[in-house]
């Protein structure tokens, strides 16, 4: 379960640093 949350996390900061990316 940890596993997978922590992919989920990690997942959801690409996204974020991706939007951040682009938005700059």
């Amino acid at each position: 379960m940890n596993v997978i949350v922590n992919s989920n996390d990690v997942f959801k900061l690409i996204l974020i640093n991706t939007i951040l990316l682009y938005q700059y």
